[in-house]
């Protein structure tokens, strides 16, 4: 029975060349079309899933318009008072934490030598975005230790090199 379907369909298709090709190339376009906005779909719904609070955390964006109305900017960051003044005016607001990126060069010496490192992944936070995203800390708790002002917060990488530095400074001057 289906080997005689598929006589009939090749049989279609050889005899309506123009349709057929319509018709195949409509239903691979639709196809290509669905896969492409379920895998857009599920990358978007997929960011910081890892989080417990994931679907009750925010980002705040800007987007400025021209004068016809059309979108002309879409920024991914907003001013610094934006967030405690959406505090003050949205009750929901539970928690808020503002970040900001930078970079600086950092200078170290080694054998009387002076290194610089330029290191462009710097972000200042508040302390309540250790209350918004589960961050793992190795040691220290940041409730307390961000109580301080210029605390610091190193990942394991960029902590084992400064305890590299530490310790050849330490011999070094010792050697003295």
């Amino acid at each position: 029975m289906i080997k005689n379907y598929f006589k009939v369909a090749l049989r279609s298709i050889f005899r309506n060349k123009l349709t057929a090709f319509i018709n195949i190339c409509g239903l691979a376009l639709s196809m290509a079309s669905a896969i492409m906005i379920y895998l857009f779909v599920s990358d978007e719904l997929s960011y910081d899933k890892y989080h417990t609070n994931a679907d009750r955390t925010y980002r705040v964006t800007r987007i400025f318009f021209d004068r016809d109305g059309n979108q002309s900017l879409h920024l991914s960051s907003v001013a610094p008072p934006i967030g405690p003044l959406l505090k003050n005016d949205f009750g929901e607001v539970e928690l808020m934490a503002r970040t900001l990126q930078t970079g600086s060069v950092i200078g170290l010496e080694k054998d009387g030598e002076l290194i610089s490192n330029t290191e462009n992944n710097i972000y200042i936070a508040e302390p309540d975005l250790f209350k918004i995203f589960d961050i793992d800390v190795l040691s220290g708790t940041p409730a307390e230790d961000f109580k301080r002002p210029f605390a610091v917060m190193l990942s394991e990488k960029n902590s084992e090199a400064l305890l590299q530095f530490n310790r050849h400074r330490w011999q070094t001057t010792s050697l003295r």
